[in-house]
């Protein structure tokens, strides 16, 4: 489970210290930050799957698919 949590968390812990850490070369720094929110949302779909699927017939999964999706676009 370590590594897991490694890969999950590890690469975009050091995404955000990349972007803080050193100034943009390019102008589309904007988009790695967009890139962070989408990931942080689809987690948290991922987390609360049980929950939204009491709200909702689909749950968090497929929201979680998207958010990733928008995230990968960014």
């Amino acid at each position: 489970m370590r590594v897991y949590g490694l890969v999950q968390f590890g690469a975009m812990a050091a995404l955000v210290f990349l972007v803080v850490k050193y100034a943009p070369r390019y102008t589309h720094d904007r988009g790695l930050w967009w890139l962070g929110l989408f990931y942080v949302v689809a987690k948290l779909f991922e987390a609360f799957d049980r929950q939204i699927a009491g709200v909702m017939a689909t749950g968090g999964h497929p929201w979680k698919h998207l958010a990733a999706a928008v995230a990968m676009f960014c």
